[in-house]
């Protein structure tokens, strides 16, 4: 889709900096976008996310005032009819000062020409940075941040004529923890999980690997494991089999290493939703260590935000203590963040 014909016609402003996990774009003096040139009106240079998906993307900015702000996400082409925007984080920062976050998670685009409005003047107002800056009429440089997945939806196959209304789902339930016809027994602590290896293959690329290349897990009808709770591996297989979670809120931070471990991305996408969704002062300083360690943007950037807004209180704290006598690097981030609020 050409974007010169969309009406208003939309004009490309800025730089798109594109990294391994995010896309940012900024633009320079935002005030001149309010102007009879370009209608208040700007697009970003055309993006990519990190996934290797092959859908263009770029972001839409409406400026009718410096008071009245609103960013699109814009789906420029794809080659399906939909496209699922499975989680999304956007940030937007004036002068290095954050003035907007905002997550978005299963969010479906229709096709080309698709936008999501996922900041507009009512978030923006939820920062105090913002009104300060507003209150000082100085709006100059803009940047926004995406940290953002997707994958492609593909057309319906309209060679199927008839589908059934018995759910696959509900068959494979009924095979959770039933030994009739399992080949494969997992066991961790004192307990065991009878499963199935042709399911496993079927979900999980590292599992078809184990099970069907030269390992010893190939020939094994049992496999060990000695460094994961019994209670994470009984969900894991749970999810596996039934596209559902018990105890998420026990065993999710450990799930989610589990599902990077054997590369089931849906298990790692709900662990993950679910850790951004749930953030908050008490939990915030663990997220933020167990982020930092296994590498997770997202969360990292959601905590590090919660830590900076809740730091008087969290100081006093016995996790801030622990932040500080054994995670330096973190500590040297936060007060970085802390000194540009």
């Amino acid at each position: 889709m050409d974007l010169n014909e969309i009406d208003p016609p939309l004009e490309d402003f800025g730089e798109i900096e594109q990294q391994v996990a995010c896309s940012k774009w900024t633009v320079h003096n935002v005030k001149s976008i309010v102007s009879k040139r370009t209608k208040g009106r700007v697009t970003s240079p055309i993006f990519f996310t990190h996934d290797g998906n092959i859908n263009r993307w770029c972001f839409k900015l409406i400026a009718t005032t410096v008071n009245d702000l609103s960013i699109k996400l814009f789906l420029v082409s794809c080659n399906y009819d939909e496209v699922l925007l499975r989680t999304g984080l956007f940030r937007v920062y004036c002068n290095d000062i954050s003035i907007g976050s905002k997550s978005v998670t299963k969010h479906t685009f229709a096709g080309e020409g698709s936008e999501l409005c996922f900041m507009t003047v009512d978030d923006f107002r939820m920062f105090s940075s913002y009104i300060e800056i507003l209150q000082a009429q100085e709006l100059p440089d803009l940047t926004v941040e995406c940290h953002m997945t997707d994958s492609s939806l593909p057309v319906t196959d309209m060679s199927v004529y008839y589908q059934s209304p018995i759910s696959i789902v509900g068959d494979y339930e009924s095979l959770f923890m039933n030994s009739n016809l399992s080949d494969v027994t997992f066991v961790a602590g004192n307990q065991e999980f009878p499963a199935h290896k042709a399911i496993l293959s079927t979900r999980s690329s590292v599992f078809a690997a184990m099970f069907h290349h030269d390992m010893k897990e190939k020939h094994a009808d049992t496999v060990t494991i000695s460094d994961i709770d019994s209670k994470v591996i009984k969900e894991l297989l749970r999810f596996i089999y039934t596209g559902k979670i018990y105890d998420f809120d026990d065993v999710c931070q450990n799930l989610l290493v589990v599902a990077d471990m054997y590369n089931i991305e849906p298990l790692k996408n709900a662990c993950l939703n679910h850790m951004l969704r749930c953030i908050n002062m008490e939990s915030a300083i663990d997220n933020l260590i167990f982020a930092d360690r296994y590498g997770i943007a997202q969360l990292h950037i959601a905590a590090l935000d919660c830590v900076a807004r809740n730091s008087r209180e969290l100081m006093k704290t016995e996790k801030f203590k622990k932040l500080v006598d054994m995670h330096p690097e973190i500590l040297t981030e936060l007060f970085k963040k802390l000194a540009v609020q």
